[in-house]
């Protein structure tokens, strides 16, 4: 009887701790579960406020008359589903498009780079065809004259300290070319397009 209600006793303890443990669970799938639907709204927010993204005020007319002249192509850090969001709000102008989800990897990486630059070569350019256009220093223009290409900075925070939302370069790097908004660029093209 002693043997017994050792027994007892043990088993109530583990019914207990088992009740515990299921209960702990059931808190934690709950705590899960709203976890994952704040997850999926803040996604949905994410990607909402892409869409109510604005571009600059130049953009979509400097890229409608370079689009007119140039075989224009995007390589953006983004990725495809923001990129599309966005692209449409500057008048689809890109005869291409490369983003993170495409790559497989970021600027600055070369391997994103390596690959337009295949895509160009199959479709009968060379990297010397491309002016590569941006403005991040770290992302873009930095990596782009290291690899030898031809770029323009269009350095939108000329007046401005620092460089907004991108990465400080470790080196400023000279461009072949530097404009303070994208039209400038446009209206340098048209010059140069009419002479």
């Amino acid at each position: 009887s002693r043997l017994s209600s050792g027994r007892d006793i043990i088993a109530q303890a583990l019914e207990a701790d088992l009740q515990r443990i299921a209960e702990q669970r059931q808190s934690i799938d709950t705590a899960m579960t709203s976890h994952v639907d704040k997850l999926a709204e803040n996604r949905q927010f994410m990607i909402d406020a892409v869409g109510e993204a604005r571009p600059f005020p130049d953009s979509v007319q400097a890229m409608a008359r370079l689009k007119a002249r140039y075989k224009l192509i995007a390589m953006t850090n983004a990725r495809r589903w923001a990129f599309e969001k966005y692209e449409e709000k500057l008048g689809n102008p890109f005869w291409a498009s490369f983003t993170t989800d495409d790559t497989g990897t970021e600027k600055p990486d070369p391997a994103f780079f390596q690959q337009v630059f295949d895509f160009v070569g199959k479709n009968g350019g060379t990297k010397d065809d491309i002016l590569h256009t941006a403005q991040s220093q770290y992302h873009d223009i930095g990596i782009s004259r290291a690899l030898g290409m031809t770029n323009a900075w269009i350095q939108r925070r000329h007046a401005q300290k620092g460089y907004g939302g991108t990465i400080e370069p470790t080196e400023f790097t000279e461009p072949d070319y530097h404009f303070h908004a994208l039209i400038d660029l446009a209206e340098a093209a048209d010059r140069a397009f009419d002479n």
